[in-house]
């Protein structure tokens, strides 16, 4: 699109996109927090207890 720089293209190879904003604070997305075994938590050997604690604030 001329006006907002998005790609035109077919809603197959939207759907399969992951797409990226900036936010004020970090975040952790569901999927590589919940997903089992957790991604994240494989990723910084980290329990998913130990891992829920961090991301929760708790």
């Amino acid at each position: 699109c001329e006006r907002c720089g998005v790609e035109v293209t077919r809603a197959k190879v939207r759907r399969e996109r992951m797409g990226h904003i900036e936010l004020a604070a970090p975040v952790t997305h569901i999927w590589y927090f919940k997903g089992v075994p957790s991604r994240l938590g494989y990723l910084l050997d980290l329990a998913p207890k130990d891992l829920e604690k961090i991301i929760y604030f708790a």
